[in-house]
């Protein structure tokens, strides 16, 4: 058993040649990603400019159009911009004339309870629009075309 652990410890990436990439984003810098080997950054992409800068843990290298591993395709992200609502009002329309007592007073009575729903749902409408914007993820994804050079 304990020559199976050690040759496993042999064969783990750990102790293999070949150095190990990884890329890190960092939420307060969207437009550039971090590469880190084994562990420990290394440099960074930037997005906007295309290049690629060494760092050896204090200063940063020149930059370069290569990386020493491809850096993953960017994201974009669409984020509407947050509007206030804005609501219209609709000026009421006369009642039309009716016969006889009640049915004036059925009329009247009618005539307030759709306005009161009406303006109810035309002030709740915009403020259910904005808060499902705030509270919603908008992102599209758009993956750059593939380019093969000879």
């Amino acid at each position: 058993m304990r020559y199976a652990i050690v040759i496993l410890l042999f064969a783990s990436p750990a102790s293999a040649g070949d150095p190990v990439y990884t890329w890190r984003t960092n939420p307060s810098d969207p437009d550039r990603i971090y590469l880190y080997q084994d562990g420990k950054q290394v440099g960074g992409w930037s997005y906007p400019d295309k290049h690629y800068r060494g760092f050896d843990g204090k200063e940063w290298g020149p930059a370069t159009s290569k990386a020493p591993t491809p850096p993953p395709a960017n994201r974009v992200i669409i984020t509407p911009p947050v509007q206030k609502p804005l609501v219209m009002m609709q000026p009421s329309t006369p009642i039309p004339q009716l016969r006889g007592p009640l049915r004036r007073r059925a009329a009247m009575v009618f005539t307030e309870a759709i306005a009161e729903g009406t303006m109810r749902v035309v002030e709740e409408i915009p403020g259910a629009i904005l808060d499902s914007i705030l509270k919603g993820n908008f992102k599209l994804t758009v993956d750059p075309p593939t380019v093969k050079r000879p």
